[in-house]
């Protein structure tokens, strides 16, 4: 088992949420990833990460604390762990995209990234996020 930290991206009117879709996952999913040695803070690895695999780096925390604890299990395509515990942070971004890839860049880690309404979600969304996504519409 592993800590990792992620981040939640919306965009500036809360309307968008930035997802991946991430090679060995097989899935939409939000941008996170494992602690760095050194690093000192999960909300600093969680602005890593979404750095790293989005471009996005201007990033608002919603809240004065993680969002969310969740653990999970790994597929096989993962060798040096078969589970997350994963601090995720809501963060907003400064952008409130027009066209899908807006402000963003696509890492090696992930197939495609783009913005998706948060009322027209992809198939595909890892479905442990869904019920989070749908909590942010309201």
């Amino acid at each position: 088992m592993h800590f990792t930290a992620s981040g939640i991206v919306i965009d500036a009117s809360g309307r968008f949420v930035a997802l991946h879709h991430h090679r060995k996952v097989g899935a939409w999913l939000q941008f996170g990833g494992h602690i760095d040695e050194g690093e000192e803070s999960f909300e600093g690895a969680a602005r890593r990460e979404v750095f790293e695999e989005s471009g996005l780096e201007d990033l608002e925390i919603v809240g004065n604390a993680p969002f969310k604890l969740h653990a999970h299990t790994l597929n096989k395509n993962f060798t040096v762990c078969s589970e997350h515990w994963d601090v995720q942070y809501l963060m907003r971004a400064a952008v409130t995209p027009t066209a899908p890839t807006d402000a963003l860049r696509l890492s090696e880690e992930s197939h495609d990234v783009r913005w998706w309404r948060l009322d027209a979600l992809p198939a595909g969304v890892v479905p442990d996020l869904v019920p989070t996504l749908e909590r942010l519409r309201t």
